[in-house]
């Protein structure tokens, strides 16, 4: 799936998903877990997915083949396959089950990230509520910047210039500088599970003040299958 190049940052925020998820997702191979048939311990090879180390956690990244968007205080943009992959964008859908009855698991979650764009006024970058629709179904969501934790010695440094120059100018961000746009929280992860499981081209559109995102997915029959058995497994946790 000749995706790799544009998959890179997307992984990375699988990763962070499965193990926040309390798993080892970026590990090359999956570690054996003691316990029986843990769902998902054979789709780590797939592209797009990453796995927990014993199979019972997954994140699952679908990339949009395109996309539009006008953002509050910048230009209209687009984006398809072939341009900038540092622009790419998409959504990724996680989940844990539990390993026995009762045990440890996480529901399922679904974060979208548009890479280097964020609504901006004036000098801030503010939080943009809008509606969202994915498949037939409609929800109330905010598109927020997302933020790169800064090296602390970086910002010590930043700080310290900033203080020197006698404080002109905006402050170093101790929450990190924006690297992109997203919606972390609330975005529909069943609506997202059946969108893609359904196997046909799809529109996700986010449409707020002065805003408007359109991302286009193309049929995937190997993340339809992957996004089944997620809403299989994960679906009520």
């Amino acid at each position: 799936m000749p995706l790799r190049a544009i998959l890179w940052w997307m992984r990375v925020l699988a990763c962070i998903a499965i193990l926040a998820l309390g798993g080892t997702g970026c590990l090359a191979l999956p570690l054996k877990s003691e316990v029986a048939e843990p769902p998902f311990a054979e789709l780590w090879h797939v592209n797009g997915v990453t796995t927990s180390a014993g199979g019972y956690g997954i994140a699952l990244a679908w990339i949009s083949d395109s996309y539009s968007l006008q953002l509050p205080g910048r230009r209209a943009t687009t984006w398809s396959l072939g341009d900038d992959p540092r622009q790419g964008a998409g959504i990724v859908v996680s989940c844990r089950v539990p390993a026995t009855p009762g045990g440890e698991h996480e529901g399922l979650k679904a974060v979208l990230l548009l890479n280097g764009h964020w609504p901006r006024r004036g000098k801030q970058a503010v939080p943009v509520p809008v509606r969202a629709r994915v498949g037939g179904w409609e929800f109330g969501v905010v598109l927020e910047p997302v933020r790169d934790p800064p090296d602390r010695v970086e910002y010590a440094s930043a700080m310290t210039k900033w203080l020197d120059g006698l404080g002109k100018g905006p402050a170093p961000d101790p929450a990190g500088p924006v690297t992109g746009s997203g919606v972390e929280h609330h975005l529909g992860p069943v609506a997202v599970l059946d969108t893609i499981a359904a196997d046909t081209e799809a529109v996700v559109t986010l449409e707020g003040e002065k805003t408007r995102v359109e991302l286009r997915f193309e049929p995937d029959p190997e993340k339809a299958r992957i996004a089944q058995l997620m809403a299989q497994r994960c679906k009520g946790r």
